[in-house]
């Protein structure tokens, strides 16, 4: 069996990889989900710019939940690029 000398970490480490500009039409209601309120969003057009990602936004949708109780809100995108 062998050991290591030295002892193994790691870091995980979030960073932002890219930033989304889209034009959104009107939020639409759908009513109550598992976090609260539910709108979902249409993106239009836009870019989507990066250090390692840069791209056009074909289209799109973003849902969002908002908690009634809690301030929180969960959010979720997802969108096609050029």
């Amino acid at each position: 069996m062998s050991t290591l000398s030295t002892p193994v970490t790691s870091e995980l480490r979030l960073v932002e990889e890219f930033t989304v500009r889209a034009e959104i039409r009107p939020p639409l209601e759908v009513g109550s989900g598992p976090f609260g309120s539910r709108m979902i969003f249409e993106l239009v057009a836009g870019r989507a710019t990066g250090e390692r990602f840069n791209a056009e936004v074909l289209s799109g949708v973003k849902t969002r939940e908002l908690g009634s109780e809690v301030l929180a809100a969960h959010q979720n995108l997802k969108s096609v690029y050029r």
